[in-house]
């Protein structure tokens, strides 16, 4: 926990801050002090204003730096600043080789942040951080005396963490998050200040044994009933309200999506569709990982300036991972068998330069619109991500418009404790 989500981040952060320097070096003589002045109030500007397209279920969300990087930054503000917002809102700053050889690190990242790794993805990930450590003394260490401490032991700590990972298991399984959230609860329920231990020693005694009772005996735990109209599904997912209280027309583009999805799953002949197709709309959809995954229909109509962008997906499209954004989700029936679908607006493929610059951890897509329309199981759905602008340097005007991909670190990991978004 600690060497990803606050040793290298407070590194890095330092370091292009000019924080850290060399013996006896003014700040403005540090070449890789790139957020400085000016560029620093803007970065921590950009930083903050991802806020409304972070989904809820991302949990609290970086606040700028520029202002609160001295004042308590919590470890998961630097894990989604760093290795899910990094690659996108430094690339403006750093210099490419500075940019390259960070998604490198945050490639790697990933990887074993991830509950289930596949060898060939931790042989990877192993390659890539032996390449990065030697690349990062070459641009900051450089061999010099004065700059030793650039090399903190997070450094090296990081390259063993694929082997590690192949010895133990995913390393996110033993990481301290459950501790110090326990720790955290039972130092809230201590109440009489004057003997603080022996209270915290009875709370602790008190809630072991009621995890013992409840491991014993589930039914003592009950269920947060979903709300009325929730339609639960298989798979765990649960479409939830609300509803359309009348039959909506389908208009053509969607009508086209639909005719497009029964014909991919069944012979055009076996299944024809009517003229004119009425559904009942359903704004929103919990997903098996517990994150809510939202629709255009309904969240555009919320006008609270606290709204967070929740209805971008990953899913599975085609036997291939795509990002789209849902327009609301309905119930048709094919062949009598009702299946519960999705309208989504998928996004472009990703601009493949700055995929393969960025050591495939920047995503970059355009929004397609109605032009992007198409009809999908729910199951297919993966993931809420996040699809915030994407920040671009004034000679790009290639990029304009353009949005990219941020998804919640080690979601799996998190799943058991991350509730309803609301």
């Amino acid at each position: 926990m600690h060497l990803t989500a606050i040793n290298l981040p407070e590194l890095f952060v330092k370091l292009w801050r000019g924080v850290i320097r060399a013996d006896n070096t003014h700040i403005r003589d540090c070449e890789h002090a790139f957020l400085v002045g000016p560029a620093w109030k803007e970065h921590g500007a950009l930083v903050a204003g991802t806020r409304p397209y972070l989904p809820g279920s991302f949990g609290r969300v970086p606040r700028n730096p520029q202002l609160k990087i001295n004042s308590g930054y919590k470890a998961w503000e630097y894990m989604l600043y760093l290795w899910a917002l990094g690659p996108a809102v430094f690339r403006p700053y750093l210099p490419d080789r500075y940019w390259k050889n960070f998604c490198k690190l945050v490639k790697s990242v990933r990887i074993v942040q991830q509950r289930r790794i596949l060898v060939a993805d931790l042989i990877q990930a192993h390659k890539d951080l032996v390449e990065w450590e030697e690349d990062y003394e070459n641009l900051y260490y450089q061999r010099d005396p004065a700059r030793l401490h650039y090399v903190r032991p997070s450094i090296h700590s990081i390259v063993h963490t694929p082997m590690e990972t192949y010895r133990f298991g995913p390393l996110n399984l033993v990481a301290q998050w459950t501790l110090e959230n326990t720790i955290g609860g039972l130092v809230r329920e201590i109440k009489q200040h004057s003997n603080p231990f022996a209270n915290l020693s009875e709370c602790t005694v008190r809630r072991a044994q009621l995890n013992a009772l409840k491991a014993m005996m589930p039914g003592l735990v009950p269920k947060k009933p979903f709300p009325r109209a929730s339609v639960v599904l298989p798979c765990g997912f649960v479409l939830l309200p609300a509803v359309d209280d009348h039959l909506h027309l389908l208009p053509p583009l969607e009508y086209n999506a639909l005719k497009a999805h029964v014909v991919k799953i069944t012979s055009p002949q076996l299944h024809v569709l009517e003229e004119d197709i009425f559904i009942q709309r359903w704004a929103s959809l919990l997903l098996p990982t517990r994150q809510r995954a939202r629709s255009h229909w309904k969240e555009t109509e919320r006008k609270s300036q606290n709204i967070r962008n929740s209805r971008n997906v990953k899913l599975a499209f085609n036997g291939e991972p795509r990002y789209g954004e849902v327009q609301y989700y309905f119930r048709y029936a094919i062949h009598g068998q009702a299946h519960t679908l999705a309208m989504v607006s998928l996004y472009t493929y990703p601009d493949l330069d700055l995929l393969r610059d960025s050591s495939n951890t920047l995503y970059a897509c355009q929004y397609t619109g109605s032009a992007g329309l198409v009809v999908v199981d729910v199951g297919d759905i993966i993931s809420v991500v996040a699809m915030p602008p994407l920040p671009i340097k004034p000679e790009e005007v290639q990029y304009s418009g353009y949005f990219y991909v941020a998804e919640k670190p080690f979601l799996e990991t998190m799943q058991f404790t991350v509730d309803d978004d609301d």
